[in-house]
């Protein structure tokens, strides 16, 4: 088998901005405690309204200019303007037309193998506002008082240009790619969000503190008891470049950029951050003391 190079120039590039928009979008979430909640009532819904094989699952997130994101809406589109409880912020739920007519088909009796590409009749926008509803009210009643943002649905618009007339084109959107079907039939729902709802948002890198998302948290925990990971202490942390690393020897000494232990009365004291695993799941904070030359941690938050 050959092998080709990784062409680095043709990698996309993610900006600090995109990141930061990406984690207020996902922050737009109810807590962890809620979200096995909300995804287990959305697929009770499509089980009830489109049968036993119904299905949906995230397919990927992406921050991009919003005119890149609505130009390559087809001159059919079936899109729901869907507003928020945060002043003037809306997200735009752009539907595959296949999908759209496949859960009209369904919901009216047939077998959910209907296809055509124009527009919606006013009954079938009728019927498909009707679906989008359930899901709404499947998220809120899941999610009841864990709900950070509360949706609504507003409106259909159905060409790319309507949608930018409700998302500047200098607007940057977070776009998550959901794929929905039933048994081998399948489309996707792409749903945008504009950054400067994003912008108003508080919830992104906030520190858990909140009972019902520690509750969820060792809930997921506690199914995979069986399972044993190491646990540590990070003292401190600072960057280094790969020459800087090579170059370390025998004897040197390093002082940390970021360090939360002292000495104190010459015995260690201040603030460690426990992590399991490679660490890359977050942590909990500790505070450590010396005693009797062992080294003690009690866990603060």
């Amino acid at each position: 088998m050959g092998i080709k190079n990784i062409s680095w120039a043709n990698l996309k590039k993610v900006s600090s901005a995109d990141i930061g928009y990406i984690d207020a979008a996902l922050s737009l979430f109810p807590s962890a405690a809620a979200k096995e909640n909300i995804s287990l009532a959305i697929r009770k819904m499509l089980m009830k309204h489109l049968g036993e094989k119904a299905f949906y699952y995230l397919d990927g997130v992406e921050a991009l200019p919003a005119q890149n994101f609505f130009a390559t809406m087809p001159e059919n589109s079936v899109s729901a303007i869907i507003g928020t409880n945060k002043g003037d912020g809306r997200l735009v739920a752009h539907i595959d037309n296949n999908l759209a007519f496949l859960v009209i088909d369904k919901l009216l009796g047939g077998g959910g193998d209907f296809f055509e590409s124009r527009p919606l009749s006013e009954t079938e926008a009728g019927i498909l506002q009707y679906f989008i509803l359930q899901v709404l009210f499947s998220v809120w009643r899941s999610s009841k008082e864990d709900e950070k943002v509360h949706f609504r649905f507003e409106r259909f618009i159905f060409t790319g240009e309507d949608v930018l007339k409700v998302f500047p084109k200098k607007e940057s959107v977070v776009v998550f790619f959901f794929k929905v079907g039933i048994g081998e039939h399948a489309g996707f729902v792409k749903i945008a969000i504009e950054s400067s709802l994003l912008g108003k948002m508080k919830f992104a890198g906030e520190d858990v503190k909140d009972k019902k998302e520690l509750d969820g948290y060792f809930n997921d925990l506690s199914r995979f008891h069986y399972i044993r990971t190491s646990l540590w202490a990070e003292a401190g942390a600072l960057t280094l470049s790969s020459r800087e690393l090579k170059e370390l020897e025998d004897g040197d000494v390093i002082l940390f950029d970021d360090c939360g232990i002292y000495l104190k009365d010459k015995k260690v004291d201040g603030e460690v951050r426990l992590k399991v695993g490679q660490g890359d799941h977050g942590f909990v904070r500790a505070e450590i003391t010396q005693s009797a030359g062992a080294l003690k941690c009690k866990i603060s938050g």
